[in-house]
């Protein structure tokens, strides 16, 4: 997986609590820098991708590391 800038750990959070935990993330990244999000709820793959799309970030990658879903999404240009 590629590198990033910041990490969230939204393990133990249920769907939406992960996705807006990113998105105040992303607040305080520059444009262009990554967010490493990992969420273990099932339906954040959906929310992320949704997320993404709607705000203008990019979902750089997503993958699975022991077990636990993770996602790179880089910070869209302001």
């Amino acid at each position: 997986m590629a590198d990033f800038d910041k990490e969230l750990d939204a393990r133990d959070l249920a769907s939406p609590l992960p996705v807006l935990r990113a998105k105040a993330a992303l607040r305080e990244l520059q444009p262009g820098q990554v967010l490493r999000l990992l969420a273990s709820d099932h339906r954040t793959a959906l929310d992320v991708g949704s997320f993404c799309k709607a705000a203008g970030h990019d979902l750089v990658a997503q993958d699975h590391q022991d077990g636990v879903p993770s996602f790179l999404i880089r910070r869209r240009a302001d």
